[in-house]
C-alpha cells in the first residue's frame, strides 16, 4: 500500500469502539462467505482491527496516566498519533 494517499482523522472513543466492532463483524462475514478471498479483504479487515485496538489501548493508557498524574482538566484531551506501521 505504499504510495497511497493518507488522511488524518479524529475519532471519539465510542467511534473507535464502533469501528472495531464493525471490523470484527466484517471478518466474521468474510469467514461465513468463504469466497476464495482473492482480493485479501479478510486480512485487510484483521489488520485494520488490530490497528484500531492498538489505538484504543493507547487512549485508555493515556487516560489512565492523566488520572494517575492528577492533571486531568475539563478540556478535550488529544493524544499523540498511534504508530500502527507494523505492516510488512
Amino acid at each position: 500500500m505504499s504510495g497511497e494517499p493518507t488522511a488524518m482523522i479524529k475519532l471519539t472513543k465510542s467511534e473507535i469502539n464502533k469501528t472495531i466492532r464493525s471490523l470484527v463483524l466484517s471478518v466474521k462475514i468474510s469467514e461465513v462467505f468463504d469466497y476464495n478471498n482473492d482480493n485479501g479483504d479478510k486480512e485487510s479487515f484483521m489488520r485494520l482491527k488490530d490497528d484500531f485496538i492498538k489505538i484504543q489501548s493507547q487512549i485508555l493508557e493515556g487516560e489512565r496516566q492523566v488520572t494517575i498524574n492528577g492533571t486531568k482538566t475539563n478540556e478535550k484531551t488529544t493524544y499523540a498519533s498511534a504508530d500502527c506501521n507494523t505492516r510488512k
